[in-house]
């Protein structure tokens, strides 16, 4: 279970994807990881790194997370790692530009916040503002391995230790 484990783009990745390759358990092991996207393109570099470097790993968004009322309004986003923020992406551009929040009382779109948070949109924000801003942004993976993975492959060597075969 993590969070903000991505915040930091400027540190490696590379010590959280090993201790998944070493910790993970192969059949039974799950990562919640809630991602709060604040610079895309870095943070999908860690899925797509842990994906190709652990062997059958596979991270999709959290079903029943997605699916629930409760969060239906707060964390609107259906897009997968690979769309959320890529402006290659036309799903991803819709959500940008058709999610609605307010700011100082002012209806805008999710787009004109993200491209400004270099300036001064944030600083006009109330308290429930910014939570809803945030909130808008928030995603919760799960990571396991899929059938043909890692987790097949460690199986069949477990069982081969059993056998007295390895």
């Amino acid at each position: 279970l993590g969070s903000d484990l991505l915040y930091n783009t400027r540190e490696s990745y590379d010590p959280l994807i090993k201790i998944i390759q070493q910790k993970l358990h192969p059949q039974r092991g799950v990562i919640l990881l809630a991602v709060r996207w604040r610079k895309p393109d870095l943070e999908r570099d860690f899925f797509r790194r842990a994906e190709t470097n652990v062997p059958g790993l596979k991270f999709k968004l959290w079903k029943e997370f997605v699916e629930s009322r409760e969060f239906e309004k707060r964390s609107p986003c259906r897009l997968d790692w690979r769309e959320y923020g890529n402006p290659e992406s036309e799903s991803s551009n819709a959500f940008f530009h058709e999610t609605k929040l307010c700011v100082g009382q002012r209806e805008t779109t999710l787009a004109n916040v993200v491209v400004s948070t270099e300036g001064d949109m944030m600083e006009c924000m109330n308290d429930e503002e910014y939570s809803v801003f945030e909130e808008l942004q928030v995603q919760i993976y799960v990571g396991k391995f899929c059938r043909g993975g890692r987790g097949d492959e460690t199986m069949m060597i477990s069982r081969k230790r059993q056998h007295g075969n390895i």
